[in-house]
Order: structure tokens, then C-alpha cells, then sequence
């Protein structure tokens, strides 16, 4: 008789630079922002957390990176620290817990993999995804924390 996998928790703890060019207050507005900078090229995230929507467009492992990549771009940004951490429960933990280190430690899982640990029922991020890790962070809180 096969034996019934255990949900388990998984914690994810991480921190990233983010380049920032708005905060709104309402999703409307932020997604508006969003669908302009999309249309002229400029990959864009739009996170929720608290009373803001926060509009990101890049972000890198240290605030130095970040700096130098908001540098180049033409339009007003700022630099922060943004962690994220919590916790999601999984049916998988050795192969959650290591996509959750690929991410925390910068890499990119592959999409299978990730489908393998939690379904295809949630929009798991695409290898090609121009915002990578970020999009990955916000998969994890958005989508998967308890």
C-alpha cells in the first residue's frame, strides 16, 4: 500500500534589490504605469504589499548592481532593499526547499521543475521572464505563503 505524502513547511527567506519607479494606491493606476512601460519595452512588476502597489522594473543582488542598472534607465527610480519571507506547505519538501535555494541564492529554476513540486494549477514563472528572481519572490508570497 502506498504511502500518503505529508505536507510539510518550507520556509523561503530572501532578500533582493529592486529598482522602484512608483508606489500607488491603487492597483488601477499601478497596472496603467505597468502596461505603458510594458508597451515601450521596459519589463515591469506590480507587487502589492501593505496599502501600496509597488511598480518594479529590475532588481539585482546588491544595492551597487541595482544602482548601476537604474543608472541606465530613463526614468526616475530608486533603489531599495525588499525582503521576502514566509512560509508555504508542500507535499515535496526536498525538491521545494531546493528551488527555493536556487531562488534565495539567485539562480533561476526551470519551470518543470517547479510545475513537478507544485502543479500546474499556479502561474509559475517562465525561464524567460525579464524580471527572473523577482518574479520568482513574488510567486512565492503571492501565490504560495500560508
Amino acid at each position: 500500500m502506498a504511502q500518503e505524502k505529508k505536507a510539510e513547511t518550507v520556509k523561503v527567506e530572501a532578500d533582493v534589490f529592486v529598482i522602484q519607479t512608483g508606489a500607488f494606491s491603487t492597483e488601477e493606476e499601478a497596472n496603467g504605469w505597468k502596461d505603458k512601460l510594458v508597451s515601450a519595452g521596459t519589463p515591469a512588476l506590480v507587487w502589492n504589499r501593505g496599502e501600496y502597489y509597488y511598480l518594479f522594473i529590475g532588481q539585482a543582488p546588491s544595492k551597487e548592481e541595482a544602482q548601476a542598472i537604474a543608472a541606465g534607465i530613463d526614468k526616475e527610480t530608486y533603489v531599495k532593499e525588499w525582503n521576502v519571507t514566509g512560509e508555504m506547505k508542500t507535499d515535496q519538501p526536498e525538491k521545494a526547499k531546493e528551488l527555493v535555494r536556487q531562488v534565495e541564492n539567485g539562480k533561476i529554476p526551470g519551470s518543470e521543475d517547479a510545475e513537478a513540486v507544485w502543479g500546474e494549477d499556479y502561474d509559475i514563472p517562465q525561464p524567460a521572464d525579464e524580471l527572473g528572481i523577482l518574479a520568482w519572490l513574488h510567486f512565492f508570497e503571492k501565490q504560495l505563503f500560508s
